[in-house]
């Protein structure tokens, strides 16, 4: 059992260690947050269904469930895309992209730093249900 205790905590170093090595966390954030990520003007795409594809200035789409957004919602939804897509190419090599753990690793980081900093105004809803 105590074999099994001292394997365990290195097994874990292990995995952590690796989970950063495609990953360097920015230390200038400014490039991904808001102010860098103006969306000027929001552009319908396609329905498909219920979800709206929409595009912005930034030149990265979003498919979102229509369900009466407002172009301010859309606005702050197209920019938090763009500022992960940005910080994603800024952060991992090349050759981590596709691997997951590394992207999940940079995608906390974003989310913990960064991902705040994007307020989707909430969604107005009409009447009461009972």
């Amino acid at each position: 059992m105590l074999r099994k205790a001292l394997i365990s905590p290195a097994l874990v170093l292990l995995i952590s260690a690796s989970s950063y090595a495609g990953f360097t966390p920015p230390t200038d954030p400014t490039p991904y947050l808001p102010p860098a990520n103006v969306v000027t003007n929001v552009i319908f795409v396609t329905q498909i269904g219920p979800i709206g594809v929409y595009t912005s200035n930034l030149n990265w789409s979003i498919a979102v469930r229509n369900k009466g957004l407002s172009q301010n919602q859309l606005a702050v939804l197209l920019a938090r895309a763009a500022s992960w897509q940005k910080f994603r190419l800024g952060t991992i090599t090349s050759d981590s992209l596709n691997d997951p753990v590394v992207v999940n690793t940079a995608q906390q980081w974003w989310l913990d730093h960064i991902g705040p900093a994007f307020v989707v105004p909430a969604v107005k809803t009409v009447g009461t249900r009972k």
